[in-house]
């Protein structure tokens, strides 16, 4: 593997930004989970009428969010690589350009799902018009035929 790595010639700050983008797409994506599963707008209330009001969740449950963070990690991971993949050669090599660039990799990560479904809507988008476009060039097709 090393020798791989070393026969693409990546320089120090291309081996920082492969290495340290996925981690601050984690990162970015993490802080959003939190951001979502506490409620920064309010106080949280521990206690009504003397007793907490804490709700306990079922092992299922446990194991669902579990899984849906593991993903969500993993979402913010490939987009921070992805992230990384583009800059890879084409950064100076300053602690400045690097620090740039992974602080944005933090903010990829916080807001994965919005990109992945953004990139689907687009992709999608995309592909039907195609189809409708092959359907209505068929469709011509069609009619000249039925003319002659």
């Amino acid at each position: 593997m090393e020798e791989v790595i070393n026969g693409l010639k990546l320089s120090n700050g291309d081996k920082i930004l492969l290495m340290f983008c996925p981690l601050c797409g984690l990162i970015g994506s993490l802080v959003h989970y939190l951001i979502m599963e506490v409620n920064l707008t309010q106080i949280p209330k521990t206690y009504t009428n003397g007793k907490m009001t804490v709700r306990v969740r079922s092992k299922i449950e446990v194991a669902y969010h579990l899984k849906w963070l593991f993903f969500r990690l993993l979402a913010g991971s490939v987009l921070g690589l992805t992230f990384a993949l583009y800059f890879v050669g084409i950064v100076k090599e300053d602690i400045t350009s690097l620090s740039r660039i992974l602080a944005f990799a933090i903010l990829v990560g916080y807001s994965a799902p919005k990109i992945w479904y953004s990139q689907e809507k687009i992709l999608t988008k995309y592909i039907d018009q195609k189809f409708q476009d092959a359907l209505s060039q068929k469709d011509s097709k069609i009619d000249k035929g039925n003319e002659k």
